[in-house]
């Protein structure tokens, strides 16, 4: 990244944030948790409950319409299979978790074998 030059003498100091990466997300109704992810530079993909899967479509069509680009967010609607493959995959850089107690302890268990080996 080619930072602007001081065009009148004084010195400049900026800060470069680099993000980790796709970010999945499994969010009750704290879809917030997801912003920010999304402030620190990362894209994220959320996976919502099954009781209420328009909650993170509005909220994707929300970054959608305020002009965010194309896949900053995305929403899933998939099975614990599909949630797992994601987790699993290299392009998952971090993994966040609000809901039940045993979904937490199965992502938990999840993440943690692919963080820590």
């Amino acid at each position: 990244m080619e930072l602007p030059p001081a065009d009148d003498g004084e010195q400049r100091q900026y800060v470069v944030w680099h993000g980790r990466g796709i970010g999945a997300g499994r969010h009750g109704s704290r879809l917030a948790c997801a912003v920010p992810a999304i402030l620190a530079g990362n894209s994220v993909i959320i996976k919502h409950s099954a009781r209420t899967p328009l909650c993170a479509d509005h909220f994707v069509d929300a970054f959608a319409a305020a002009g965010a680009p194309e896949g900053l967010i995305t929403s899933l609607h998939c099975d614990h299979d599909v949630v797992n493959a994601v987790i699993r995959n290299p392009l998952t850089a971090f993994v966040s978790f609000t809901g039940s107690v045993p979904g937490g302890h199965a992502v938990y268990v999840l993440a943690r074998t692919l963080v820590c080996g």
